[in-house]
């Protein structure tokens, strides 16, 4: 696989910096449609040299001051920098990004060569519960519950217990699409997570880190479905 790691946001040199080397393309455009823009010539040469990829892409809408929805997505008042209508404009935008990126892959995806996901870090507590931002060790839904969208090549029946499952965690993602490719055996070696394919235990756990992870000295919580 050739690999591209693209970025509207310069991110914090740990472990970013580790991250990065491993990845044969790097790309820093200055806002997001530079991004798609950049993402749209990424994709234009894979289909010319016939290389299979594997994209990841870091869209910065929507973060602080929450002010970059352009006028066509400022749906609610624009009162603030720290506002939730201005959010929720961002919001709305991000969505149009991650549409127009579906766009850029579709027909790969619609013909079994593809899997699209679609996630976030974290949410955004706008003073819900006395704090603004996220970067407070608190663990309100509004920081810890994002959204999660994984498109699977293949027309493979799914029941519905499988499709929404109640409690998911990043550390699933990999062993899913592992799953997905057949390459199961030795998953439970290396990763704590789960695949979603199969049908989960009676009680499901899932591992929400601090603020400045990973040191020791910063909380975590663990977060129980039963």
């Amino acid at each position: 696989y050739h690999t591209f790691f693209l970025s509207s946001s310069r991110l914090s040199p740990y472990p970013s910096d580790q991250l990065i080397r491993v990845f044969d393309e790097v790309a820093y455009p200055a806002n997001d449609d530079d991004a798609i823009q950049a993402l749209t010539r990424y994709l234009a040469q894979r289909r010319a040299d016939g290389r299979p990829y594997f994209v990841l892409g870091f869209f910065y809408t929507p973060h602080y001051p929450f002010t970059s929805a352009k006028p066509q997505f400022r749906k609610y008042p624009m009162v603030g920098p720290k506002a939730r209508t201005n959010y929720m404009n961002d919001v709305l935008q991000a969505d149009d990004y991650f549409r127009q990126t579906l766009e850029l892959v579709r027909d790969d995806f619609e013909n079994d060569r593809t899997i699209v996901l679609a996630t976030a870090d974290h949410g955004e507590e706008i003073r819900d519960h006395g704090v603004f931002g996220h970067a407070s060790a608190t663990f309100w839904n509004e920081k810890i519950v994002v959204p999660f969208a994984l498109g699977l090549p293949g027309n493979t029946a799914i029941d519905r217990r499988i499709r929404t499952p109640t409690l998911t965690s990043h550390v699933d993602v990999w062993p899913t699409i592992f799953d997905h490719l057949g390459i199961v055996r030795q998953l439970p070696r290396f990763t704590d997570g789960r695949s979603l394919l199969r049908p989960g235990p009676d009680t499901t756990q899932a591992i929400v880190t601090g603020r400045f992870f990973p040191y020791a000295d910063r909380p975590s919580v663990l977060v129980v479905s039963a």
